[in-house]
């Protein structure tokens, strides 16, 4: 054996030099080789003291094998175990000072746990020395063992508690007080009522009976000394027994301590230290049963493997475990009393990492639910804590033993709800479970087993369902089952349920579109496993689809509205796959039609018009109501093809007699007193109302270039509807009235390409126009500038007759005749007109009457300039020959403000 693991020794006395110091006095005066001398100065010299009692003092006696043994026992703060006796000695080697001897084994920490697990090697050492010699040299032997006897005062331990007056309720406080102290600051002072020359010998068998009730882990930190002259706290000393009547009475230093005074009765703390500690009856009770504590001590050591110092120490901690030992031994009444709070006890010693090195615990547990399961017949429930505690157990338990507990948990809980016990029994515990999916999913599978147990699932989830009010918990509930159970989310029930739970949140709920769009997503993004979760998948969009269909207003959808609803009408369930009721197909394609006109960016025109074509009249006028309604604040160039189809007329209504192609405006005109236009009213026909669709564009627009845009944009095809027609001129009859007064409009006209449309507009343009205008253009043309010439001439004429009459009447001639010259006399050429005079045309200087140029180059005829277009008439005496109409029939642009 390395001298590292051999127990080494020390000797203390006065002598003439010793190992430390040169001249006489108290010093080491021999050790071990390997005993360090640092280790001997701070931690053993302060041990090596002895005080002679006073009673022994004072009566003068002189033999020495009176005087009380001091046997110390500690644990250095560095491992090792010191095994040390102190004696007094009598004189030294002058024969004039009283000294002392002390001997120490040290106990390497390596070691020490054989000496503290029988305990001989500690009270029954055979041979330490009582007188050394330093002639014999300073160093001391190391050993391989302590010399000892096996033979022990345990067999004789109740005649020794009978001896010093320890009855069975000062042991267990003695004992409480001695397990209190190792965990803790607090000290033991023990006075006992024997002779003082017996107080070391029956110290030493108390320690010795309380030691060996002491668990291995507080022998490994129990410190004692069993002679002292008087208390006193020492480092490392636990229990001190002290010389009697040195104990003072009201020694407020020991109020804190425990003091058990035997001689006086006087027992401070003691009751304390007792109280309610399970470990102490069962300590007493075993008395004569060491076999029975070395068992407990094992099963206390596996039980505390991974445990924190300060738990292995603390007394309350081997009340528990002693509750459980007596328990795993048959004391089945410890377990009935409380099974709940002893499961959780197991549990907490197994759930700490180190399980595996704990069997006894480990098969304890597992034993006593099966036992519980073996009376499930006679009706007997657990608590919900104990399916809990049952629960956490399977975290540590093997496959086999979790597949057990399983069934046994699903039987606990059927139990539980044949015989309608607490219905919140099977929620709390499967709220339990899913804390371990995989668990969770083995109990549900379970359940889905036997029908018998479905009923406690379908319970369970009902009353789960309950505190769903909103998609997001819908999603959550959908997304929960199939991440940990697909079979379940595959069932009918769940299927049931979800849609009902589906109805009843978007049914309440104050913004349905978006709840819907939301949920419809995240349905999207469910992954189909299996057949049956794609058959779940689309029974939800589907009843989401009805939900909403059943909640629309068509008449009261917004464009934003349209935009949420995308996802329901793009929804195509295909072959096979559950299709939406009449109504809420209908539904469905007017809100795809529209959705089509108004976000169909690229869509062809025979696509719409088919599925226009398609509809049943009702859901044809609510479309058509729809998009008039979505498109009244939308009516400018980009959307005239939507607008249009908000008047669209399908084949077989285009000969119908309907007068409900008439606008609104025509409408209200048609019973006033204008109805000069009601002779060209027709019924209407072609491909759309344009009537009700130019009154439409005119309300929405408000303005008259947007509603002449239109009208161009619809007139771009090179052959004009007759309908069309009639609406352009029943539009400028009525609600247009007065649209050629602005100019904008007049030059616009001349932009339009398609010439049938701009003929008409010119038409129009002159039906609207003044008398003077009218008979300036068209066919009149020529009789109209002979009648202004005729007419300017009179007026000039007849004004220079009346100036030559007052300028003869001036000077005193004769006045002029006043009869009108014979046609003969007024054939003299007219006289030229002072420049001064105004032109009927007021706007002779505008640069935009310049007649436009014919397609050849040539001076268009039908634009030639009106009278008032130069400053000073023709020369010519004849009127100027007439012409024809352009073709297109628009006026000269000269002649705007003579309309006027």
């Amino acid at each position: 054996m390395s001298s590292e693991r051999k127990i080494q020794q020390q000797y203390f006395a006065r002598a003439r030099e010793g190992v430390f110091r040169s001249n006489e006095g108290l010093d080491t005066v021999a050790k071990s080789p390997s005993l360090d001398g640092n280790f001997i100065k701070k931690t053993l010299h302060p041990f090596c003291v002895y005080f002679p009692p006073q009673e022994l003092v004072q009566r003068g006696e002189q033999e020495l094998s009176r005087f009380p043994e001091s046997l110390t026992v500690f644990h250095a703060d560095s491992g090792e175990l010191v095994i040390g006796r102190s004696q007094f000695a009598g004189t030294d080697f002058t024969g004039q000072r009283d000294t002392i001897f002390v001997h120490n084994y040290v106990v390497p920490k390596e070691r020490k746990e054989e000496v503290l697990r029988s305990g001989f090697r500690i009270f029954q050492i055979n041979r330490f020395q009582t007188e050394y010699d330093i002639q014999e040299g300073k160093v001391l032997p190391e050993l391989d063992d302590i010399p000892a006897d096996s033979q022990s005062h345990l067999e004789r331990q109740q005649n020794i508690l009978d001896r010093l007056g320890i009855d069975d309720n000062l042991f267990k406080q003695l004992l409480g007080a001695v397990m209190a102290s190792i965990s803790s600051n607090k000290k033991v002072y023990i006075a006992l009522d024997v002779d003082v020359t017996e107080s070391a010998i029956y110290a030493k068998k108390l320690t010795e009976i309380l030691f060996h009730f002491l668990p291995y882990e507080l022998r490994r930190h129990f410190g004692f000394t069993t002679y002292y002259n008087e208390p006193q706290g020492k480092k490392f000393i636990d229990v001190m027994f002290v010389e009697k009547g040195s104990i003072r009475a009201n020694d407020r230093s020991l109020d804190k301590d425990f003091v058990f005074d035997f001689p006086n009765g006087r027992f401070v703390n003691a009751e304390r230290a007792s109280q309610d500690h399970f470990y102490l009856n069962f300590a007493w009770s075993c008395r004569e049963r060491p076999d029975a504590l070395a068992e407990f001590f094992s099963f206390a050591e596996e039980a505390l493997q991974g445990r924190e110092a300060a738990e292995k120490l603390a007394p309350s901690t081997y009340h528990k475990l002693c509750a459980l030992f007596q328990v795993s031994r048959g004391l089945k009444s410890l377990y009935e009393r409380n099974k709940d709070g002893l499961l959780y006890s197991i549990l907490d010693y197994l759930d700490d990492g180190a399980q595996a090195n704990k069997q006894k615990l480990y098969q304890m547990f597992y034993q006593l639910v099966a036992d519980e399961v073996s009376n499930l017949n006679s009706g007997n429930i657990v608590s919900v804590e104990y399916l809990q505690a049952m629960i956490a157990y399977c975290r540590i338990a093997d496959t086999r033993t979790q597949q057990e507990f399983v069934g046994h948990l699903v039987n606990f809980m059927f139990t539980n709800w044949k015989n309608n016990e607490d219905p919140n029994y099977s929620i709390q515990t499967m709220q339990e479970l899913q804390q371990q999916p995989e668990l969770f999913a083995a109990v549900v599978e379970k359940m889905h087993s036997e029908d018998r147990y479905y009923r406690v699932f379908e319970d369970y989830f009902q009353a789960r369902a309950e505190s769903i009010n909103s998609v997001r918990g819908i999603q959550e509930e959908i997304e929960f089952w199939k991440k940990y159970t697909p079979q379940v989310v595959a069932s009918t029930f769940f299927l049931q349920q979800i849609l009902l739970k589906v109805q009843r949140v978007l049914e309440k709920s104050s913004d349905i579109l978006n709840n819907g769009k939301q949920l419809y997503a995240f349905i999207q993004t469910l992954d189909p496993t299996s057949r049956d979760i794609e058959i779940f998948k689309e029974n939800l969009e589907l009843a989401i689809a009805i939900c909403m269909l059943d909640a629309l207003e068509l008449d009261q959808v917004t464009a934003a509205d349209i935009d949420k609803l995308q996802f329901l009408v793009a929804r195509n369930p295909g072959k096979g796959k559950k299709e939406l009721e009449p109504k809420d197909k209908e539904k469905q394609r007017i809100l795809g039609t529209v959705s089509l006109i108004l976000n169909g960016d690229g869509q062809k025109e025979s696509e719409i018009l088919s599925k226009l074509d398609g509809m049943d009249p009702e859901a044809f006028d609510q479309t058509r109501r729809m998009l008039q309604k979505l498109l009244r604040a939308q009516v400018y160039a980009a959307n005239f093809k939507e607008v249009s189809y908000a008047f669209y007329r399908r084949p077989k209504d285009q000969d119908a007699d309907d007068e409900e192609g008439l606008g609104v405006a025509a409408r209200s005109r048609s019973s006033g007193k204008n109805n000069k236009g009601s002779s060209s009213r027709k019924r209407e026909s072609g491909i759309y109302n344009y009537r009700e669709m130019l009154a439409y564009v005119h309300s929405a627009a408000q303005n008259s270039e947007t509603v002449f845009e239109f009208i161009s944009w619809c007139g771009s095809s090179s052959k004009l509807e007759e309908s069309y027609k009639a609406a352009i001129r029943d539009y400028f009859e009525y609600e247009g009235q007065g649209a050629f007064k602005s100019k904008s409009i007049r030059k616009k006209i001349k932009s339009v390409k398609n010439a049938e449309l701009r003929k008409l507009l010119d038409e129009i343009r002159l039906t609207q126009s003044g008398f003077l205008m009218k008979l300036l253009t068209g066919k009149n043309k020529g009789i109209g500038i002979s009648l202004i010439v005729v007419v300017f001439t009179l007026a000039i004429a007849g004004g220079t007759v009346v100036v030559l009459g007052q300028m003869k009447k001036d000077k005193g001639t004769p006045p002029l005749p006043t009869t009108i010259p014979t046609a003969e006399q007024s054939e003299s050429p007219t006289p030229s007109l002072d420049s001064g005079v105004e032109t009927p045309s007021s706007e002779s200087s505008n640069p935009s009457s310049t007649a436009p140029s014919s397609p050849d180059g040539s001076s268009d005829p039908g634009a030639s300039s009106s009278p008032g277009a130069s400053s000073s008439p023709s020369a010519s005496s004849s009127p100027p020959a007439s012409t024809t109409p352009s073709a297109s029939g628009v006026p000269p642009s000269g002649e705007e403000d003579s309309q006027q």
